[in-house]
């Protein structure tokens, strides 16, 4: 276990669980479900700005909960 404490580990995991936390929050069928019940005027793309937004969010705090990891 001390192994996968260094550094490069880290960072490598923190990668890992990006792309992890934003792929599943983008297929996630209740985000989707929201955003298309949200409707901006004169903005077409607001679907698509909640879920990448709300994936981003996750993807962030995942990698933060990894910080806080001894």
């Amino acid at each position: 276990i001390k192994k996968l404490n260094t550094r490069n580990n880290r960072i490598i995991l923190g990668a890992i669980l990006f792309i992890i936390g934003i792929l599943i929050t983008i297929a996630e069928p209740d985000l989707i479900v929201l955003a298309n019940q949200v409707s901006v005027p004169g903005l077409s793309s607001a679907k698509f700005i909640i879920i990448v937004g709300v994936a981003l969010g996750v993807g962030v705090f995942l990698v933060i909960a990894l910080q806080e990891l001894p």
